[in-house]
């Protein structure tokens, strides 16, 4: 790859003519991955909506900075109006709690939990940790995204304070486990006040039953928050909403709109149920940019809630594609996702070979074991780490490769795992029955080939 696009994408001393460029730009398309592919199953924000494409190129021709209202006025009324609809989703009261879209789930998740500790320790905003004695602990498990510790690490509370709570067999926080380690840092002089939960996680798309995990953060005053990053999109669908029951009473939510809403990258909210704290935890008011004698209400100035300055326009995109679908086209685009999964998981078992992760999905997300035929007639040992094969030729790879294990504490190197196992996650409404027929028969096709090859290597 880097002898084919090197002479075409080297930055010379003097400018390159519109052919060269345009020869560039067709290598560039050639040897992509094309993400929009209705058989690109590989991620959950890789299929878009055509109407979120013509918002970002409507964003990009506008090329506005979301700091203050004199420089985005509409687009900051628009933020206002989308960030209020989700939160009434969530459950919370209209035109109350907060929010702001970030640059990713990472930092929303990081959003979430510098916000908590400000709400527990305010001072530590001017002090830093110089007065706190006690150590903060941060609760999650082995299914949360690697950002929630790579955000304690960040921020200081560190990846010792991080303690992984337990799973059952769906990958789902087990409750019991979560109040004994919470009982246990009491007792050990620990300050705990940070509880992330999951809602569709990456791994095995497993839902944490929040009502639970709510009750034992109200009976020790712990923060609550949902990484509903891929989940968030089940809330518009009447069916599937019971997944996040009790998210209502979580204290901020993280949702990926460029996931299971198919708004291209990126689209990410961090909701904040109580008002006020994101400006509190976040702003230095720089008064170059934040004057407070503006002819407008400043609290439109919406700069000094983040933490970046700069921040892209993210919103007009999702809000473009939310009103050409309206709340009911949302619903069915979620329905048809959960239809295309449960007919991709009947296919799977029907097929010779395949092992399910588990016995029934839960999500849009399929997880599964395939050993080849050939192999169930043979004596012939090839391990099945051996087997990763690529289900589509070309620029549409379809596979995705997880392993899992269950964390015993801090402890991330037990041998407690799961096999290697494929993961396909349904995000792209176009899917068709036919289109899963194709990616079964192409990997039963490669597994075929890459088996007989191994044969001949032994």
């Amino acid at each position: 790859m880097t002898q084919i696009l090197d002479p075409v994408f080297e930055i010379t001393d003097e400018p390159e003519s519109l052919e060269e460029l345009l020869k560039s730009v067709k290598l560039l398309l050639k040897y992509s991955t094309k993400v929009g592919h209705r058989r690109k199953l590989n991620n959950p924000s890789t299929s878009f909506d055509v109407i979120s494409l013509a918002g970002e190129m409507m964003t990009s021709t506008t090329n506005t900075n979301m700091f203050t209202y004199e420089i985005a006025p509409v687009y900051t009324l628009i933020e206002g109006l989308v960030l209020d609809q989700m939160r009434t989703m969530v459950g919370w009261p209209p035109s109350q709690g907060d929010g702001i879209f970030a640059p990713g789930a990472s930092m929303a998740n990081m959003y979430a939990i510098c916000v908590a500790r400000h709400k527990f320790i305010p001072s530590f905003k001017n002090l830093g940790m110089v007065e706190q004695r006690k150590d903060l602990i941060v609760f999650t498990t082995s299914q949360c995204n690697p950002s929630t510790p790579r955000s304690a690490a960040i921020i200081g509370v560190g990846l010792k304070n991080v303690i992984f709570v337990d799973c059952n067999e769906r990958g789902q926080m087990s409750v019991t486990d979560l109040e004994r380690k919470i009982v246990s840092s009491l007792a050990a002089g620990s300050l705990p006040f940070f509880v992330s939960a999951t809602s569709g996680s990456a791994m095995l798309g497993s839902f944490d039953s929040l009502t639970e995990i709510a009750d034992v953060c109200d009976k020790y005053n712990l923060w609550l928050h949902v990484d509903a990053s891929h989940g968030g999109g089940v809330m518009f669908s009447a069916n599937h909403i019971h997944l996040v029951r009790g998210i209502r009473r979580a204290h901020s939510v993280t949702w990926n709109c460029h996931m299971m809403m198919n708004c291209t990258l990126q689209c990410s909210a961090i909701l904040i149920r109580e008002k006020g704290l994101l400006e509190a935890c976040n702003s230095t008011c720089a008064t170059y940019l934040f004057q407070q004698d503006k002819h407008y209400d400043v609290a439109y100035d919406t700069g000094d809630k983040a933490i970046q300055c700069g921040r892209h326009n993210d919103v007009y995109k999702l809000w473009l594609l939310w009103r050409s679908k309206g709340h009911t086209g949302m619903s069915d685009h979620v329905v048809r996702l959960f239809k295309m999964a449960a007919v991709f998981q009947e296919k799977l078992k029907s097929t010779p070979g395949v092992c399910m992760v588990l016995p029934e999905m839960e999500f849009v997300t399929i997880c599964f074991w395939y050993v080849p035929e050939k192999m169930l007639k043979m004596t012939l040992k090839i391990p099945l780490n051996m087997l990763k094969f690529d289900w589509l030729e070309g620029n549409n790879n379809n596979n995705n490769y997880k392993n899992i294990n269950n964390n015993d504490d801090n402890d991330n190197n037990n041998n407690d795992w799961l096999p290697t196992f494929y993961k396909v996650v349904i995000n792209n409404s176009a899917t068709t029955s036919r289109d899963i027929d194709y990616v079964i028969n192409q990997m039963k096709r490669l597994a075929d080939e890459e088996v007989n090859t191994l044969m001949m290597m032994k």
